[in-house]
């Protein structure tokens, strides 16, 4: 279990063998899991309402909207 709410090995088989290209988090927090998505080329998109996630985001100031 990862308290970050991380799971690398499920996402990089989503991506591989579910052939995920794009993603939409939902309540997405800090943006941990749109970060890794979007890292690993997957076109994402994140929705959250809370001022102090946002400004903690893990996504660069570029992806950020709020």
């Amino acid at each position: 279990m990862d308290h970050d709410g991380v799971s690398p090995m499920a996402w990089r088989w989503m991506m591989q063998n579910l052939t995920v290209r794009s993603m939409l988090d939902l309540g997405c927090g800090r943006g941990i899991s749109t970060s890794w998505f979007m890292t690993h080329g997957a076109d994402v998109m994140c929705v959250e309402g809370s001022h102090d996630a946002i400004t903690q985001s893990h996504l660069p100031e570029a992806n950020r909207y709020g």
